[in-house]
């Protein structure tokens, strides 16, 4: 629901890294695609360590990627929920 909630916000180019499938992207993908690559995932800790892990991989491979987070026990749909419109 976070891709969702975003896309319906206006942020049109975003991937997901959680899942079966976020093993094909890699960031060196990403990277290819944008040169401004920013992190969002869950407010909690556990969002907090996988930023981290994702930042590393993608530092790895010659990027470098911001972070960014919604206030804590909030994620990303429901920051855009509470977005105004």
């Amino acid at each position: 629901m976070d891709l969702i909630g975003l896309w319906q916000k206006g942020v049109r180019a975003s991937w997901r890294t959680s899942g079966p499938r976020s093993r094909r992207v890699t960031p060196e993908t990403l990277k290819r695609l944008s040169e401004n690559v920013i992190l969002f995932y869950d407010g909690d800790v556990a969002g907090k360590k996988a930023a981290v892990r994702f930042r590393r991989s993608f530092v790895r491979g010659g990027g470098e990627p911001k972070a960014l987070f919604p206030p804590k026990g909030m994620d990303p749909d429901d920051w855009a929920k509470a977005a105004a419109p």
